[in-house]
């Protein structure tokens, strides 16, 4: 799943969860992104405790363009409950400023499809990160 198209599609599909990894650090965060009803905007949570379901906390969103190139997502923003400081916004932002398939990233998913959360079995999918069935409609 390191091509940019593969990457932006995942993660607008619904339901992704993906750690980034800086490959310079191996500093690591890992997040929840959730598309909103109208797939306008995703909503960027961070992974904050030891309960890999629960302990995520919001630090942002960023709007989705749709464009005939693809998928392009905006810059983070924050709102009144966003986490600017954070340094999994920093991150954050620097991966979407330079690129979720920058040579100095890797991008892991959790084995899940990012649109409807069912476990992926075959290569194609788990490359992807998203099933047959929701690849086709996201």
């Amino acid at each position: 799943m390191q091509r940019p198209s593969d990457i932006n599609r995942f993660l607008t599909a619904g339901k992704a969860i993906l750690t980034l990894k800086s490959e310079a650090t191996q500093k690591h965060y890992t997040y929840q992104v959730i598309a909103s009803d109208t797939s306008e905007r995703i909503f960027v949570r961070v992974l904050t405790g030891p309960d890999n379901s629960y302990d995520y906390m919001y630090i942002g969103y960023c709007y989705v363009h749709k464009a005939a190139n693809g998928i392009m997502i905006g810059p983070m923003r924050f709102g009144a409950k966003g986490q600017p400081d954070h340094p999994a916004s920093k991150a954050w932002i620097w991966a979407a400023k330079n690129g979720f398939a920058h040579e100095s990233l890797s991008v892991h998913h959790e084995g899940r499809c990012g649109a409807c959360g069912r476990r992926l079995t075959t290569p194609e999918s788990i490359s992807l990160g998203l099933g047959p069935e929701c690849a086709t409609r996201v």
